[in-house]
């Protein structure tokens, strides 16, 4: 009797065992933890061998992947900016846009859902994981551009463009920033500030490096009460310095106008210049410009595409080549385009300049040239990039005053430390009306 009891213990004991084993070991009766999305609760997931599980649904599709099923083979198939994602039911082998990968534990169906690894797809599709072992927690958050003013914490998730506000337990989504017309440069800081009118102006400042680094800014425009947004990239700047001087290439920045709209100005994923109208008062858009396109339609010259907004009123708009050797004033009732150059650069002009910069430049050329036959044309091009560190004409928009527009055409030279800037410039006008 005495050791059929111990024996009814020991089956106990040994049945304790199993069901521990079973408990750590199967899907059904796994432990769970809260996972928080960019501070959101997203789910419980669930935790098996030191690993995260959640729906597939859920994840993929909170990292703005689309996803589907396929019940026949228990395939999950995700697709995120134009990449593919494959993963089976039971199966350790994953496929990413084409390239194979192994998984620690495959994913697993319960209750009639499928599970897979959480940190896998997150960082897969280009999210942080973070285990936060005091709270006991997943914490998956998006690439992130923070600004803090105050109490008021902003950031910009480098994913989906939405641009939140966080102060205290509470955040905001303002709106969202255009991240594709970032292109292939690099995000590198973020700045809010406040319109005349409480709206909202992000800056965020991005990069990019070739045969020179180049900065730029994405900015975007959010109206405070819907959220409406518009975005454009400034096309980046640079700046170079020389034997005798110092040359900043020719970026738009956010304008105001005489009529308080705001003007923002820049280049699209073609490198064409294209400009927003802004009825900042309404919160509105009046109206997309599109200036490369009519930058080319004035010129007749496909190659010059891109432009940047130098003033406007509630009646016209002045815009420029980005070489400033093309300008347009456009209409802003029915959108047509006088082209001002000739009216500026007259041949009477144009032999002013050739008379100051000829004597200059001369004694720079190569013995076999000379300024009328090799150099002239060079001269008046306007070309932009490293050829405007040398010898250029360019114009420069100064003022508008009781329907006149001013400018300044400056013939920067080679060796500017021996010719004074005030030497080599001629002012002109141009009236409206």
């Amino acid at each position: 009797m005495q050791k059929v009891k111990k024996m009814k213990k020991m089956r106990q004991i040994l049945a304790g065992s199993a069901l521990a084993v079973l408990v750590a070991a199967s899907p059904a009766l796994a432990a769970t933890a809260p996972v928080v999305f960019n501070g959101d609760a997203l789910g419980s997931a669930e935790l098996q061998g030191g690993r995260t599980y959640l729906p597939f649904r859920v994840i993929f599709e909170a990292c703005g992947a689309t996803v589907d099923w396929n019940a026949e083979t228990k395939t999950v198939l995700a697709v995120q900016d134009g990449r593919v994602l494959t993963m089976q039911v039971g199966q350790k082998t994953v496929d990413v846009g084409g390239a194979s990968y192994t998984l620690d534990a495959a994913p697993y169906v319960k209750n009639g859902r499928t599970y897979v690894p959480v940190r896998f797809v997150s960082e897969t599709l280009g999210y942080d994981v973070i285990w936060d072992q005091d709270n006991r927690q997943v914490n998956i958050t998006a690439p992130l551009l923070q600004y803090h003013d105050g109490d008021s914490h902003y950031s910009l998730n480098l994913k989906n463009g939405e641009i939140v506000l966080r102060q205290g337990t509470t955040h905001t989504v303002l709106g969202v920033c255009d991240i594709e017309k970032a292109g292939n440069y690099i995000f590198s800081s973020m700045q809010v500030s406040k319109t005349a009118n409480d709206n909202y102006l992000v800056d965020a400042g991005i990069w990019t490096s070739g045969a020179m680094t180049v900065n730029g800014d994405l900015y975007t425009w959010i109206n405070a009460d819907t959220g409406e947004s518009y975005t454009v990239n400034d096309g980046g700047s640079f700046s170079v310095d020389y034997v005798g001087g110092h040359y900043e290439s020719h970026t738009p920045k956010p304008m105001v106008d005489d009529d308080g709209c705001l003007w923002l100005c820049g280049i699209n994923n073609e490198y064409k210049s294209e400009a927003y109208q802004i009825d900042d008062a309404n919160g509105k858009l009046v109206k997309e410009w599109p200036i490369g396109d009519m930058l080319m339609e004035m010129t007749g010259d496909e190659t010059e595409k891109s432009g940047v907004v130098e003033w406007a009123n509630d009646e016209y708009m002045l815009f420029s080549s980005d070489d400033t050797m093309k300008w347009g004033l456009v209409n802003l009732t029915d959108g047509t385009v006088t082209d001002i150059t000739d009216a500026l650069l007259t041949d009477e002009v144009i032999k002013q300049m050739d008379d100051k910069v000829r004597p200059c430049i001369e004694p720079f050329l190569r013995e076999d040239w000379t300024y009328d036959e090799n150099y002239r044309d060079y001269f008046w091009s306007g070309l932009t990039g490293y050829a405007m560190i040398d010898s250029h004409a360019a114009i420069s928009f100064v003022k508008e005053a009781d329907g006149v527009l001013y400018f300044r055409l400056d013939g920067r030279m080679v060796d500017a430390a021996k010719y004074k800037a005030n030497e080599l410039t001629i002012e002109l006008e141009y009236k409206i009306k």
